[in-house]
């Protein structure tokens, strides 16, 4: 289709889904470790441009994108299920076993009294259902500025239930018209989420449905992607306005509109500039990177090494950038649909989308 074709077989989604992952990265090991002399790379990069915050915002608009197009490619519900699970599950299984044995070696309990304590049952059970709401491991990272295992799980529930939705919108979308059903949900979601951030509730903001709104910015820029084309360099102007106001604070509230103005930015970085290079020739790294970051950085922290702020960096770069080789490499990548597999190394746009994860 027109869509498929605008957003090329050569595009910037894998560079962005990868730079979220890092900058995610590298805003926790600064917040974690609380050393400021790492602080000016989230203050140059992050904190003036892209928090992150912002990177799990721009994950959700590309999944809002991409999954609308993979639901759009599957032969059939069961095949797009199928594509999702596949793609989600085996590596965050993997993932929440490998941390919860490993993190073992550093429990204040024995290894029977560790492997056996009510607080490591609910913390495995929980996170496999994608329930997401236990955090602490019996006696561990007690000593660290936070003891929570792993703080970037939250938004894997949140992709699930995202999933969950398009084929529900899709039904709608076939009965009263695709765009309609879109913009209505986003204006719902966005909405509640304005009105949860202006009466002080950030922390219910951060939930389903009002995280929905960007989810859906990401959709609806999919389906008006012509119309953005044509008059992409108006968008992004408006759409950097409209963040501009926001950053600002001059008491002109657009919160609802901003996820639609990311959206925009989003699709024009990947879709209307130049291409700046295959990023999955060697494997899709950014959901890796995403899951095994934290509970790797806390664990270097409990580990009370003595190393200078740019050696953390220098070692939890090249261990989570490992953990995340490995867990492609040996798990994911051997779970995906055999179709994908297949075209794994000669297709840029069926890579980006089927690959999609956070």
């Amino acid at each position: 289709s027109a869509m498929i074709q605008l957003i090329t077989r050569k595009n910037n989604f894998d560079f962005l889904r990868l730079s979220f992952a890092i900058t995610v990265f590298v805003t926790h090991l600064y917040e974690l470790s609380g050393f400021q002399e790492l602080k000016v790379i989230p203050i140059t990069i992050s904190y003036s441009f892209l928090t992150s915050g912002r990177a799990v915002q721009g994950f959700f608009i590309i999944s809002g994108i991409l999954i609308f197009m993979s639901y759009e490619r599957s032969k059939s519900l069961a095949n797009y299920a199928k594509k999702r699970i596949r793609r989600l599950y085996p590596g965050y299984i993997m993932n929440i076993i490998i941390i919860f044995l490993l993190l073992s070696i550093v429990s204040d309990y024995s290894l029977l009294k560790y492997l056996l304590h009510p607080e490591s049952r609910e913390f495995v059970f929980h996170n496999l259902l994608f329930l997401n709401d236990r955090w602490d491991l019996p006696g561990v990272f007690k000593l660290n500025k936070l003891s929570a295992v792993n703080g970037a799980l939250w938004t894997l529930q949140l992709e699930l239930l995202f999933y969950m939705f398009v084929p529900v919108v899709a039904w709608f979308g076939r009965r009263i018209g695709n765009l309609r059903i879109l913009f209505l949900v986003y204006i719902v979601s966005s909405i509640y989420m304005t009105w949860l951030i202006s009466n002080g509730q950030q922390a219910e903001a951060l939930k389903f449905p009002s995280q929905l709104s960007y989810f859906m910015a990401g959709a609806l820029c999919y389906y008006c992607i012509e119309i953005i084309s044509k008059y992409r360099f108006i968008f992004l102007g408006l759409a950097i306005l409209i963040l501009t106001i926001n950053r600002l604070e001059i008491g002109i509230n657009l919160l609802f509109i901003e996820p639609l103005a990311l959206a925009v930015c989003v699709i024009f970085f990947a879709c209307f500039l130049p291409y700046f290079g295959n990023f999955m020739k060697y494997g899709d790294f950014s959901y890796g990177i995403y899951i095994y970051h934290f509970p790797l950085i806390q664990l270097l922290l409990a580990l009370k090494t003595d190393w200078s702020p740019y050696k953390l960096l220098l070692i939890s770069s090249l261990i989570v950038l490992g953990s995340a080789i490995a867990s492609w490499h040996i798990v994911e990548k051997r779970f995906l649909m055999p179709s994908t597999r297949s075209k794994l190394k000669k297709d840029n746009l069926n890579n980006t989308i089927e690959l999609a994860a956070p």
